[in-house]
């Protein structure tokens, strides 16, 4: 999605007017739909030259956006399934290191 429709749209959601707000939001949820609309979200919620509102609103549809696509976005950064196990020293073993240690 283009930053500059992006842009028009998350203004639209903040019009004061339903009707013009209510187009907003059905376009951010199109949107939501196309590819690279969170990287656009994440862009414009960066971006330094924008107004904090705006800013804030990007980031808070980014997080709906996420939470809604737990496979395709969490998955990403942590896949399903996958378990660490730290394992720390039996009190015999340490002993043993700590003796070398010592030494």
């Amino acid at each position: 999605m283009a930053a500059e429709a992006l842009l028009r749209l998350l203004y639209a959601s903040l019009d004061p007017d339903p009707s013009v707000r209510a187009q907003g939001e059905a376009g951010l949820a199109a949107g939501a739909q196309q590819p690279g609309f969170g990287l656009a979200l994440a862009q414009v919620s960066t971006s330094p030259d924008l107004p904090y509102g705006i800013k804030q609103l990007a980031a808070v549809v980014l997080k709906k956006f996420v939470k809604a696509r737990p496979g395709t976005c969490a998955g990403a950064v942590r896949p399903r399934g996958l378990s660490v196990r730290v394992q720390t020293p039996t009190l015999p073993h340490a002993r043993v290191l700590l003796s070398r240690s010592v030494r």
